[in-house]
């Protein structure tokens, strides 16, 4: 299945965006979020490129292609977006982000000394990481194999993750709602607290810690909002419409301003 490129729009890097097609918008009803066992990658939710074809050679994918060849790739990466009604494929582009288009397990941040498929950071003021009353060091999680890695990243979203209720509305474990519609991984991973604020809230002052070390999720006025980091991992040019996407496949937008 060869790969069309006139079918998606790319970013700058010439990636195809994932999770919207041609037109601007992806319906939930297009969304196949976790078949990757067809062996197929899924970036507007419906297959672009079938890597166990060999006569794929399209280069723009090779690092999926890759990375899904790895053992316990696939599965882990489909348990973690049917346990949190995620779509793949907005779990491989956060993953493809935070480890600097790499997608590799290892990757550490030389700034903040992260690691990981998510980048996992120490805990303030420590030596380790606390992920479910368990500490790990970042030398821990780089030696992991992807089949343990993917298994704490799963771990993690159990515990910084929005849930469903049983009104079909995202919310904290202690009930609190997100706004917006969507839980969207990357700030799961980024900034869990922005699932509860709104799209233009200011999330941390100018010259902070985390506004220093991310100055690609800042926006044209210097600052750092939950709009601007999802533009960040996403790479969407449209948060300015009122439901700006469906990128769910339960359905709910991610609703703008």
């Amino acid at each position: 299945m060869a790969w069309n490129p006139e079918d998606l729009h790319h970013d700058v890097m010439g990636r195809a965006l994932r999770g919207f097609n041609k037109g601007g918008l992806v319906s939930s009803a297009d969304y196949v979020p976790t078949q990757l066992d067809t062996g197929q990658v899924y970036v507007t939710g419906k297959p672009i490129l079938n890597w166990n074809e060999s006569t794929d050679k399209d280069s723009s994918y090779q690092e999926e292609i890759e990375f899904l060849k790895k053992p316990g790739v696939k599965k882990g990466l489909d348990d973690i977006a049917k346990n949190h009604n995620i779509t793949v494929n907005d779990l491989l582009n956060t993953i493809y982000v935070e480890t600097n288009f790499s997608y590799e397990k290892d990757k550490i941040n030389p700034v903040s000394n992260a690691t990981g498929l998510i980048q996992f950071h120490n805990d303030k003021g420590k030596k380790y990481k606390t992920i479910a009353g368990q500490q790990y060091t970042t030398e821990q999680i780089a030696a992991m194999t992807h089949t343990e890695q993917l298994g704490l990243v799963n771990t993690y979203f159990n515990e910084m993750h929005p849930i469903k209720n049983n009104q079909g509305e995202w919310v904290s474990k202690s009930g609190k709602k997100v706004l917006g519609g969507y839980a969207h991984p990357s700030l799961t991973v980024a900034f869990p607290s922005a699932h509860y604020k709104e799209m233009d809230t200011i999330l941390v002052k100018k010259n902070s810690a985390v506004w220093n070390q991310n100055p690609k999720w800042r926006d044209k006025n210097g600052n750092i909002t939950k709009r601007s980091i999802l533009k960040h991992y996403d790479g969407l040019k449209k948060y300015d419409t009122n439901v700006i996407a469906n990128n769910s496949n339960t359905g709910n937008p991610i609703e703008g301003k």
